[in-house]
């Protein structure tokens, strides 16, 4: 009668055996099955360390047993080759030795060559060319499983080859996309933290703003709008974006060298940053590069630093 222990050891034995079972399964790779008999380790990934890592140590198992099962279908060749020649050696002899005795009988009576022609068949190089010939079979068929063996232990070499080219671009790509990811972060907490208040502008509806000055007028237009260059718009603030977008304008007027904001907030409020863009040019190469970074979070801020890194209060 089976006791508690031999229960449990039957259960845990069970257990063990169905999660193998469970994990070959699941695995890309279990093993590959010889087909002749060889002094070789067999050939299987282990289960219990993750793929990546498994399939690698195999990868080197297999390029081994791929040498060895090489070297040895070229040794067993060489082995059927001489065998084969000894199988057609023994031939020639036995053709001779039965030619030579035919010959001895000519001439004789019928019951003489009758005797001969019985005892040719019990020739004893008959025995040892057929033994002979079974040694060459065998030998053959050992080869030929040598040869299948071989070949698919190089296919198998190719498909881990090929299973750890891809799990090394995956993971090469996967590593890559963290680091993006971890120098997206810091910028976009750069960009969090970037400061988009007014500052030292002066801060005006537009209708204040155009009632200042004629020059800041777009004439022509009804109702009255801003003149000026623009440089884009959609740029952003956090505490203004609408639907992810920005509502910020950035404009720069050439009879006023002044340069200002505007939002598109029902009331179009302005910021003015003051005149010391003096020029055109001038404010094409300070302004054109940042348009392409308007719709970072705080884009408004980016436009702040650089005319505060320019310009002092004097052009405020």
């Amino acid at each position: 009668m089976a006791t508690d222990k031999d229960v449990q050891d039957a259960r845990k034995a069970g257990e063990q055996a169905g999660f193998q079972q469970a994990v070959r399964q699941l695995r890309t790779f279990t093993g590959v099955k010889y087909q002749g008999s060889h002094r070789l380790d067999a050939l299987e990934p282990d289960l219990d360390l993750p793929e990546h890592v498994a399939y690698q140590r195999y990868w080197s198992d297999l390029v081994r047993a791929e040498l060895e099962l090489e070297a040895e279908a070229f040794r067993m060749e060489q082995v059927v080759e001489d065998t084969r020649e000894d199988v057609d050696a023994l031939e020639r002899k036995l053709t001779a030795d039965l030619e030579k005795r035919r010959n001895d009988r000519t001439g004789r009576s019928g019951v003489v060559r009758a005797a001969g022609w019985v005892k040719d068949q019990a020739h004893p190089l008959r025995a040892e060319l057929k033994n002979l010939e079974r040694l060459l079979a065998r030998r053959q068929d050992t080869w030929r499983a040598v040869l299948v063996d071989h070949r698919n232990v190089s296919d198998e070499v190719a498909q881990v080859s090929e299973w750890l080219s891809a799990a090394a671009e995956q993971i090469a790509a996967s590593e890559q996309e963290r680091v993006q990811a971890i120098a997206d972060a810091r910028v976009e907490a750069a960009a969090a933290r970037r400061d988009s208040s007014p500052r030292w502008c002066t801060v005006l509806t537009r209708e204040d703003f155009l009632s200042e000055d004629d020059r800041r007028q777009a004439h022509g237009w009804h109702p009255l709008v801003a003149a000026g260059i623009d440089f884009s718009y959609d740029w952003r603030r956090d505490s203004d974006d609408a639907g992810g977008r920005g509502i910020w304008a950035l404009h720069w007027i050439p009879e006023t060298h002044e340069t200002f904001l505007e939002a598109d907030d029902g009331g179009h409020t302005i910021w003015l940053l003051g005149t010391g863009v003096r020029s055109k040019e001038d404010a094409m190469a300070m302004f054109r590069p940042l348009e392409r970074r308007r719709r970072e979070r705080n884009s408004v801020g980016l436009i702040l630093d650089a005319y505060s890194q320019r310009f002092g209060p004097d052009d405020w």
